[in-house]
């Protein structure tokens, strides 16, 4: 597993700007945003920087987020996932790759997160705030072409014992 000495954020170019650093060490619970790119901070509408992840999200964005870290902890395993939506004409979703790393090179202690709009017009919390509401009921979660991330199967990135 990556060490998180070897994070370098600098190295990551103009990606860095949808890129987060989360502290996973206290567990999903207690997940906690260290660093946070810009990209990823306009997205949101204000920085996310030292903020628990229970306290930027509730309900079922938080259940899906939390269960999303919780995958990688306990498999040690990158996660890819997309999620797209259509609403009121407009498209809103996500491509994020979770990416776990390690202090001692064993338990997941950290964890990187990189996350692009669906849409690439999508660049504001403006943009998506007003319908936050909508996007987040229990009608609009089973919409056509939503499957929950747990009824998802997981396509590894590389198998183990692949190229590294």
């Amino acid at each position: 597993m990556p060490w998180l000495a070897r994070f370098d954020p600098k190295a990551m170019g103009k990606s860095v700007r949808n890129i987060a650093l989360v502290d996973v060490s206290d567990g999903v619970a207690e997940a906690r945003y260290r660093l946070v790119g810009s990209s990823l901070t306009r997205l949101y509408g204000s920085d996310l920087t030292g903020k628990r992840i229970a306290d930027c999200y509730s309900g079922t964005v938080l259940a899906e987020v939390q269960a999303a870290y919780a995958k990688v902890i306990a498999e040690r395993w990158p996660l890819y996932s997309t999620r797209e939506f259509h609403l009121f004409g407009r498209s809103f979703g996500y491509r994020r790759l979770l990416l776990p790393l390690s202090r001692d090179g064993e338990a997941v202690t950290h964890v990187v997160l990189g996350l692009y709009p669906a849409n690439a017009d999508l660049v504001d919390a403006s943009q998506w705030r007003p319908y936050e509401q909508d996007l987040a009921t229990e009608s609009f979660r089973n919409a056509q072409g939503y499957v929950p991330p747990a009824n998802r199967p997981a396509k590894p990135l590389l198998r183990p014992g692949g190229p590294a």
